[in-house]
C-alpha cells in the first residue's frame, strides 16, 4: 500500500489518563500487553509470497514516545494535540515491520498523560480495540 492507501487504514485513538505518576510505567504496561496479545506482534508479508499473509512475531517493540506537556496551558494543550495527531497521521507505517502501532505518552501534570495510540486498521477493529485498552 502507498502511504495515501494507508491513511484510511490508519486509526488513532486519543485520550487523557489519571493516575499515572510514571509514564514509562505506562509504557511498560502497553508493551505487557503486546507481548501478551499476539495479533498485535503483527505485520504484512507480500513481496515474498502469492498472496498477502498476515504474519506474527515472536517479539515486537512498542515504538513510544515521551513528551512533556506539563508547562502548556488548558488553551494550549488542543492546538499542540492537533499538530501532534495531523504530524502522526501524516507518518507512514511500514506494515512489514511489526507491530502495526505507534504510542505517545505526553505528560499533563503530575498524574495526567494524555495517549495518541496509532495503529493500522488490520490489527484491531472497533470491537477489539476496547479489549486492548481493558488490558
Amino acid at each position: 500500500l502507498s502511504q495515501g492507501d494507508q491513511g484510511v487504514y490508519l486509526e488513532q485513538a486519543a485520550f487523557v489518563l489519571d493516575g499515572v505518576p510514571d509514564p514509562r510505567v505506562l509504557g511498560a504496561a502497553w508493551q505487557h500487553v503486546v507481548d501478551a496479545t499476539p495479533v498485535l506482534r503483527s505485520r504484512i508479508a507480500w513481496g515474498e509470497v502469492a498472496e498477502p499473509l498476515q504474519v506474527v512475531q515472536r517479539e515486537a517493540r512498542v515504538p513510544i514516545t515521551y513528551l512533556d506537556w506539563s508547562h502548556l496551558s488548558e488553551t494550549g494543550r488542543p492546538e499542540e494535540l492537533r499538530l501532534l495527531r495531523a504530524r502522526d497521521r501524516a507518518e507512514a507505517m511500514n506494515l512489514a515491520t511489526a507491530p502495526l502501532m505507534r504510542l505517545t505518552l505526553a505528560r499533563l501534570s503530575a498524574t495526567e498523560v494524555q495517549v495518541v495510540w496509532t495503529f493500522h486498521h488490520v490489527l484491531l477493529d472497533g470491537w477489539s480495540l476496547f479489549q486492548v485498552l481493558t488490558d
